[in-house]
């Protein structure tokens, strides 16, 4: 069920492994889900498993999700916005290390923040976050789904259900093209 308007993804809730098309508005993933206007999201032809080694899989046509039980959400087509769409959201923003701690996860990566900020606590009291934060560049640890992948490109975790974070002081540094071919 491909289409401009849906997002191949999966949703990890804290009991069960969904991967199906969830339908939106045109928007980014982490949008959709930050939307307050719905309290759910529909995902067509899903695939859910339940936490375990050796859980069985089941296939549906049709679910409504509740965005406040999904930990983490993972697309699966990068390309989800078209890149003039991309382009005019853009903001300048410092590059950190983070480590996250989910129930039954632990994510690493990198966080983009707004300029200046270098303290989690400092941006979640200005309420500056959205309910959904994208992560990228991402080590996935599970301790209850086999189906996780060990690494993705992006992945969108719900914000209040943040156990425990480690946030580097200090951004990244920027490294150019050329200085990532020559090291």
């Amino acid at each position: 069920m491909s289409d401009s308007q849906s997002i191949f993804a999966d949703c990890i809730t804290l009991h069960h492994h969904y991967r199906g098309w969830l339908r939106s508005s045109g928007s980014r993933l982490s949008d959709e889900l930050s939307n307050h206007q719905t309290d759910s999201v529909v995902l067509k032809d899903v695939e859910i498993t339940a936490a375990g080694r050796n859980s069985p899989s089941l296939k549906c046509s049709d679910i409504t999700l509740e965005k406040d039980r999904i930990l983490i959400a993972m697309p699966r087509d990068l390309q989800e916005r078209p890149a003039a769409q991309r382009l005019t959201r853009f903001q300048k923003k410092d590059r950190h290390g983070i480590v996250v701690v989910l129930p039954g996860h632990l994510i690493s990566g990198v966080i983009q923040l707004p300029k200046g900020v270098h303290s989690w606590r400092l941006l979640k009291e200005a309420g500056e976050l959205p309910r959904f934060i994208g992560i990228t560049d991402v080590t996935v640890h599970s301790a209850v789904f086999r189906l996780m992948p060990e690494s993705c490109p992006v992945a969108i975790v719900q914000r209040d259900a943040v156990e425990a974070i480690e946030l580097a002081s200090a951004p990244l540094q920027e490294v150019s093209g050329l200085e990532a071919l020559v090291k």
